[in-house]
């Protein structure tokens, strides 16, 4: 057994759930940012082609890499500055047969690493001047931009990629234009973007993006919408 192994069954207060397949199984901590519905989207939504190196940034549980790890990837690497959710990945990737790795520290501070692929589900919500003097939750903290704001996110993507390196993020339908500009500022170029809607609502709840190092703007493919949830 593990360190790893060792540092999070102490808890006690880890369980497992299954990820988009029953026989994919992750540990997740209750206190911890869980994946969810967004997670499953953007999933399904990247594209990882065999032998593509691939970082998550901000990888919490490594769930993402799990997910990954089906296709081949010839490395993977997820950042992840919080100690507890970088101890839980370890965990989950310790069964993946991809080599992997978890850098536990800010991703603005990592240096000197590449890859084809990045993929992301960021903290959604900006944080104000008052929001930074209250102590956050290891979950509120996967939630807001307390350690990570967009375009830290989209800088930092762009300095692992090459040119033709492919972003994938799921965010927030009403922050499209600053993703949009924060993009456009690190020649990110948008190749697909798809609306996801709830059923329950019909309002669009979600936003999932392809953008390419060097891509041109023109040519963008808005796929058909994704529809979630049960009508009413």
């Amino acid at each position: 057994m593990s360190s790893s192994d060792n540092s999070c069954r102490k808890t006690g207060q880890l369980r497992q759930d299954w990820f988009l397949d029953p026989d994919r199984r992750i540990w997740q901590h209750p206190d911890h940012f869980r994946f969810n519905t967004d997670t499953a989207l953007l999933a399904e939504f990247m594209e990882i082609r065999p032998q593509e190196s691939v970082i998550d940034i901000g990888t919490n549980n490594g769930v993402l890499l799990v997910y990954a790890d089906q296709f081949s990837p010839s490395k993977m690497t997820g950042i992840e500055l919080l100690h507890e959710p970088a101890e839980v990945a370890r965990l989950n990737l310790a069964r993946c047969n991809s080599p992997w790795q978890i850098l536990e520290m800010p991703v603005q501070e990592v240096r000197d690493l590449k890859a084809n692929v990045v993929i992301s589900n960021p903290p959604y919500f900006a944080l104000d001047a008052s929001d930074l003097r209250i102590p956050l939750t290891l979950r509120q903290q996967g939630r807001a931009e307390f350690h990570l704001t967009l375009e830290d996110l989209c800088r930092c993507a762009a300095g692992f990629l090459d040119d033709g390196g492919r972003l994938y993020l799921v965010h927030r339908p009403d922050r499209l234009q600053e993703i949009l500009t924060a993009l456009q500022k690190e020649n990110l170029g948008v190749r697909r973007i798809q609306l996801v809607y709830d059923r329950r609502d019909d309002r669009c709840k979600s936003l999932l993006v392809e953008a390419r190092k060097g891509g041109s703007p023109a040519g963008v493919q808005v796929m058909a919408p994704r529809w979630i949830g049960e009508a009413r």
